[in-house]
């Protein structure tokens, strides 16, 4: 059995600031469960978030998505168009240090901004995983 949790976050949120690193550098995510994804084909990227579709990365992508930023001027940053360049790697950090203390296999991003109360009354979310 994986350890995984679902994450929800808007732009600038540290799930989709990894999301999107990876996305840049063609780091490998996967979707976290068919039903919750609604289709089993490759989610639809936009530009700096997951296009509303639930996408599942572990550590190795995340620390993958470290080194490919890590002792990048804030300059270079801007020019790759990431927002709040000063806090990208921070961020990666903070998301690799909580997933190696939490021993998180996978962590599923789901991009939200608003009322999350709906989480809780969304079986889908509470549904035993296929794996």
């Amino acid at each position: 059995v994986k350890t995984r949790v679902t994450a929800i976050g808007g732009p600038n949120s540290l799930f989709n600031v990894a999301g999107q690193v990876m996305r840049d550098e063609d780091i490998p995510t996967h979707h976290f469960d068919d039903e919750l994804a609604g289709a089993s084909e490759e989610p639809t990227l936009s530009a700096g978030a997951f296009a509303g579709t639930p996408v599942c990365f572990s550590s190795d992508s995340v620390r993958r998505a470290l080194a490919a930023r890590c002792g990048e001027s804030d300059e270079v940053l801007t020019a790759m168009r990431y927002e709040e360049v000063n806090l990208l790697v921070p961020k990666l950090c903070l998301l690799l240090a909580v997933m190696e203390e939490c021993e998180l296999e996978e962590v599923q991003y789901v991009p939200c901004i608003g009322s999350c109360s709906g989480i809780l009354v969304d079986d889908a979310m509470f549904a035993p995983s296929s794996s």
